[in-house]
């Protein structure tokens, strides 16, 4: 029972429309947008980002998807191609913000998702680490002005 009202706190908590900016800092990186969470089903909660950078005096477009899928015990988040990236007990979550972290390994690198919600807007850091790969994502969605 406790567990099914963290999944409808988390995932009211979720729905909305977000500003969003993104730092990713190898190469130095500011990416400003728009992010959605929108009800894809009754379980499950749909992830969208879209927007800017500048990189190299150049405008770059982004956008992204990710399913987050809720069932009494679990939230799965899912790539746009319905790949599991995490999976997270809820009874693990760290109320009232919902606070986790998570690791996704892809071949031999390592993705490193601190995830927490605050009263407007939530904090989704990657740290990712390979044989090639060491960067830092910070995304930071808030409520649109």
């Amino acid at each position: 029972m406790v567990r099914s009202n963290i999944k409808a706190i988390l995932m009211e908590r979720l729905i909305g429309v977000y500003a969003l900016t993104k730092v990713i800092d190898s190469p130095h990186i500011i990416a400003n947008g728009v992010a959605y969470f929108v009800h894809n089903s009754d379980n499950c909660i749909k992830y969208y980002e879209t927007g800017s950078y500048i990189l190299n005096d150049e405008e770059h477009a982004f956008h992204q998807e990710r399913l987050f899928v809720f069932n009494d015990q679990k939230m799965q988040i899912l790539s746009h191609k319905s790949q599991l990236l995490h999976e997270i007990e809820l009874f693990c979550l760290k109320m009232p913000s919902c606070a986790f972290e998570n690791v996704y390994i892809c071949n031999f690198d390592k993705y490193v998702l601190s995830f927490s919600l605050y009263e407007r807007g939530l904090i989704m850091n990657y740290k990712v680490v390979g044989s090639s790969k060491d960067y830092s994502i910070e995304t930071r969605l808030h409520d649109l002005p």
